[in-house]
C-alpha cells in the first residue's frame, strides 16, 4: 500500500511540472532565431535575466555576476540536430554548450581608453584627474571601472543587438541543414517539456563550412583623443585551429583620411593593463593602425588546450592560437583595405618580439618602445598560469619547449636562457653555434628600451632579449637611458632616409666597439646607418656611415644572392667621403675572402669607419 502511495505522489509531482526538490524548471526560452554567414551560425534568442539598458555599464554587469543568493539564475543551453527538436528528440540532438545570461553584451570589450575617453570628453570627472594623477591605478577591477559603457555585440555589421537578446556563434565543420532549440535551466533542472517555435527552429539553417569573418561593430562614442582617421571596431568568434574552443576576441583598425592607394600597416600588440580600443602610439601619419586584444590573457602566445576546456595543465599543449588568430585577421584585412604587405610594423613590446620571432617573413620590421618581461613579475605569475599552465618540464607546446620557453624571445631563438652579464667589461654570453635563430632571417629590431629579461645592476639595459638577437647574428638596433631611440619620421615614413620593407636586405651588425651597456647612452649599434642596399644573384653591396670605430657584419635576410654553408666569398671594403667638419686621412681600400659558416652566412669582422669617411662593402662569389 505504501509503495503505491509513493508512486501516486510522484506522478502528482510530474504532472505538476515540479523536480524532486519541489522547485518548478524555469519557463522556457523565447524568441530563438538563427542565421548563416560565412561559416559561422548566429543562434539568438530573448535572455529573460537581462534587464539592463543599451548602454549597460561594466559596474552593472559585475554586480549581476557578484550576485550569490539564493535567486534561481536561469542559463541557457543551445542544440543542433539534424532534425527539428522536439522534447522526444532532445536526448539525440547535440548540446553545444550553455550560455550564461547577458551574453549579448561585449563584457571582455572593458578598457582603460574607453573608459578614459567617457570620463574626460564626456563630462564625468568627478576629480579622478586630480586624486588619481591622472588614471593612476585604475583597471578592470578598480572602483572607477564600473561607469564605463559596455558595447553590445552586433551580428549584422554596424548594428548592436537589443536589450535582453542573449547570443551563441556556432562554427560550421561541413555543408549541412541544421536545426537549433535553446533551453531554458535553473538550479540544475531544465526546462525539456515546453517545446515549440518560439524555442526550436521550425526550419533548418543552411550551413556550410568557410573561412570566418569579423564582424563590425557599433563604434560608440568617438575617441577625442584618437589619431587622424576612422576607427572601426571588430569582434571575431573563433574555435579550433584559432582557438582551443569557442571564443570570442576585440579588435579595432583605423584607417587614415583619404586612404585609396596601398599604405603601410602598423600590427600594434597593447602593453599591460591597456587594450585593443586605442594605442598610446602610431608612428606613421598615413599608416592602417590594427590592434589586436590579448583578453582572455595569453601571453600574445596561446592557450593550453587542455586546460582551456576544463582538462589538467599536465594533459595539454601550449598552442599558439593567438598568433593563429592574428595571422587570420591580416590575411582578412587585407581584402578589405588598401594594405601594403611589404610594409607591415609590428609596434608594442613583448608581443610583438613574439610575433617577429615566429612570423619572420610578415613584417617589414619591428618597433618597440620597451619590454615587458611579465613573465619575470612575480605579480604576473597567475595570469601566465591561467592561460599556459605551471611552469613545469611536464608541459610543452608543440615544438617541445617547456617551462614557459615559448614565450621568452632568446630561449626561442637559442634553445636555452641566456646568463646574466653582471660584469659591464665582459662579453655577451656565448650563443649556442646550432641555436634555432640562425636558421631563420629576422626582421631588423628597431628598440627604444631595455631589453627583455635586463641584467642584474643599475642602469643596465642590454639584456637577454639583445643578447639573442645579436648573438644570433640578426639586425638590431637598440639605445636606452638618457637619449631616445630614432624612430620612423612620421609623414615619410622612413627610417633614417630607409623605406624598409619585408624583402630587402637587412644587415646584421655585432661586436661594435661602440656599445654601451650605461644609463647615460647605453646601445645596441645605436649608431651605425646605412643605405643603399643592392643585392643582385651575383652579389650584395651596402654603405655604412657612423662614428670612427669598429664592428661585424652579416648579411640578412638575402632572397637574391645565394650562399650555402661553406661557400667561399670575396669581399671588398672602399672608403666614401661624408660631409664633416673634420676628417682623418683617407683609408686604403680592403678586399679579402671569406667562408660562410654552417648555416650559409658569411660575417666580415673588424669592418672599420674612420673620421670623416663611411665604408661600402661588396661581396660577392669568389672566383
Amino acid at each position: 500500500m505504501k509503495r503505491w502511495i509513493i508512486v501516486l505522489l510522484a506522478a502528482l509531482v510530474m504532472a505538476a511540472g515540479l523536480d524532486r526538490t519541489g522547485a518548478k524548471p524555469p519557463e522556457q526560452v523565447k524568441a530563438v532565431k538563427a542565421f548563416h554567414r560565412a561559416g559561422q551560425t548566429f543562434i539568438t534568442f530573448a535572455d529573460a535575466e537581462d534587464k539592463l539598458s543599451a548602454d549597460p555599464t561594466w559596474g552593472q554587469v559585475r554586480d549581476y555576476r557578484a550576485d550569490t543568493d539564493s535567486k534561481r539564475k536561469i542559463r541557457y543551453r543551445v542544440y543542433r540536430h539534424d532534425k527539428p527538436i522536439t522534447a522526444a528528440s532532445l536526448k539525440q540532438a547535440t548540446r553545444l554548450g550553455e550560455v550564461e545570461p547577458l551574453s549579448g553584451i561585449n563584457v571582455n570589450a572593458w578598457s582603460l581608453e574607453r573608459l578614459i575617453n567617457q570620463v574626460v570628453f564626456g563630462n564625468e570627472d568627478q576629480g579622478e584627474l586630480g586624486r588619481y594623477g591622472p588614471f593612476s591605478g585604475w583597471n578592470i577591477d578598480s572602483p572607477q571601472a564600473g561607469k564605463l559603457i559596455l558595447p553590445r555585440f552586433a551580428v549584422q555589421a554596424g548594428k548592436a543587438l537589443a536589450p535582453g537578446v542573449g547570443l551563441y556563434v556556432h562554427s560550421a565543420k561541413a555543408k549541412a541543414l541544421a536545426y537549433y532549440a535553446v533551453t531554458a535551466v535553473a538550479a540544475g533542472e531544465e526546462n525539456t517539456a515546453d517545446f515549440g517555435t518560439a524555442n526550436s527552429l521550425a526550419k533548418p539553417v543552411a550551413e556550410a563550412a568557410a573561412t570566418w569573418q569579423p564582424v563590425e561593430q557599433a563604434a560608440g562614442k568617438p575617441f577625442g583623443f584618437d589619431f587622424r582617421g576612422t576607427r572601426h571596431f571588430y569582434v571575431t568568434w573563433v574555435a579550433p585551429p584559432l582557438a582551443p574552443k569557442p571564443m570570442y576576441f576585440n579588435w579595432s583598425v583605423l584607417v587614415p583620411p583619404n586612404c585609396k592607394s596601398p599604405a603601410p600597416v602598423e600590427l600594434s600588440f597593447h602593453g599591460p593593463g591597456f587594450s585593443y580600443a586605442r594605442p598610446s602610439v602610431k608612428f606613421f601619419d598615413r599608416s592602417i593602425q590594427i590592434c589586436p586584444h590579448d583578453f582572455p590573457f595569453s601571453g600574445w602566445y596561446g592557450y593550453n588546450d587542455a586546460l582551456a576546456t576544463g582538462g589538467e595543465a599536465e594533459d595539454g599543449k601550449v598552442r599558439p592560437y593567438t598568433i593563429r588568430r592574428i595571422d587570420a585577421f591580416l590575411k582578412w584585412a587585407q581584402g578589405q583595405f588598401p594594405i601594403d604587405p611589404k610594409r607591415i610594423v609590428a609596434v608594442g613590446g613583448d608581443g610583438a618580439a613574439l610575433m617577429a620571432i615566429y612570423r619572420p617573413k610578415l613584417f617589414a620590421y619591428v618597433i618597440s618602445m620597451g619590454f615587458e618581461s611579465r613573465q619575470l613579475n612575480r605579480k604576473a605569475v597567475k595570469d601566465f598560469e591561467r592561460a599556459w599552465g605551471p611552469r613545469s618540464e611536464k608541459i610543452a607546446d608543440e615544438d617541445g619547449r617547456s617551462e614557459w620557453g615559448w614565450g621568452e624571445p632568446d630561449f626561442v631563438l637559442t634553445g636555452q636562457r641566456l646568463p646574466n652579464v653582471r660584469d659591464k667589461k665582459k662579453p655577451p654570453p656565448d650563443v649556442p653555434k646550432d641555436a634555432p635563430g640562425f636558421k631563420q632571417d629576422l626582421p631588423l629590431f628597431v628598440c627604444g628600451g631595455r631589453s627583455w629579461g635586463v641584467d642584474p645592476g643599475y642602469a643596465r639595459g642590454r639584456g637577454r632579449m639583445y643578447y639573442a638577437i645579436q648573438g644570433t647574428l640578426h639586425p638590431l638596433y637598440g639605445r636606452w637611458g638618457w637619449r631616445r631611440a630614432d624612430y620612423p619620421e612620421k609623414f615619410s615614413g622612413l627610417w633614417y632616409g630607409l623605406d624598409i620593407t619585408n624583402d630587402m636586405p637587412v644587415p646584421a651588425i655585432t661586436g661594435a666597439s661602440g656599445d654601451v651597456d650605461s644609463e647615460a647612452d647605453g646601445n645596441a649599434n645605436g649608431w651605425y646607418t646605412w643605405k643603399d642596399a643592392k643585392e643582385t644573384a651575383e652579389g650584395f653591396e651596402i654603405t655604412f656611415h657612423g662614428p670612427a670605430g669598429k664592428f661585424n657584419l652579416t648579411p640578412r635576410r638575402l632572397s637574391k644572392f645565394k650562399i650555402a654553408p661553406g661557400d667561399k666569398v670575396a669581399w671588398e671594403i672602399v672608403p666614401v667621403q661624408v660631409k664633416t667638419w673634420s676628417r682623418s686621412k683617407k683609408p686604403e681600400p680592403k678586399s679579402g675572402q671569406a667562408v660562410a659558416d654552417a648555416h650559409g652566412l658569411v660575417t666580415l669582422t673588424g669592418v672599420e669607419l674612420v673620421r670623416g669617411w663611411g665604408v661600402t662593402v661588396r661581396i660577392t662569389k669568389a672566383k
